[in-house]
């Protein structure tokens, strides 16, 4: 958070709100949401549209948001049209007004998620690509590395986050 932000930590629904002074420009992300399925012996990768989180987009927003899918779609995991359909339900049931919650269409094809995941980011938290199969989250985003005290350069990271609570609704 910068130095002109208030940042008050109100759990509402689950999610937690940030109220802010004019400089920060929002928690931001995007959230995807993947499937691994087999057409003619070939895996591809199916990927539902992309949800934009503006001011709910912290790593532990998003996973409080998927822990809740996996209540909600317990019987049926690995469904990406009624995970996403849920998902979204679920984002907007806890995100007062009509602004900060979009929906848009991706410009690529399944199989190019991993290819063009930091250019759907909006900044901020950065891609979070999930798995209807196993609700494992994996968040890309970029970062500043320091090759000096005056020479930084942005480079794509990214790290996987796995939830216990959202994995006891899956049936084996």
């Amino acid at each position: 958070m910068c130095a002109g932000c208030v940042v008050d930590m109100q759990f509402h629904y689950g999610i937690i709100n940030y109220q802010t002074k004019e400089k920060l420009m929002g928690d931001r992300a995007i959230v995807v949401l993947k499937k691994e399925v087999m057409t003619d012996g070939v895996t591809h990768t199916a990927i539902s549209p992309q949800m934009y989180l503006h001011w709910h987009g912290s790593p532990d927003n998003v996973g409080l948001l998927i822990d809740k899918l996996a209540e909600t779609m317990e019987g049926r995991v690995g469904d990406l049209s009624y995970a996403f359909a849920r998902l979204v339900g679920i984002a907007h049931e806890s995100i007062a007004g009509n602004l900060s919650l979009g929906v848009y269409s991706n410009n690529f094809k399944d199989d190019d998620i991993w290819e063009n995941v930091h250019k759907i980011s909006h900044g901020d938290n950065g891609t979070y690509v999930i798995d209807v199969d196993d609700y494992e989250i994996v968040r890309c985003y970029e970062t500043y590395v320091s090759d000096g005290p005056d020479d930084f350069e942005i480079v794509g990271a990214e790290e996987t986050i796995v939830s216990n609570y959202a994995r006891k609704f899956i049936k084996k």
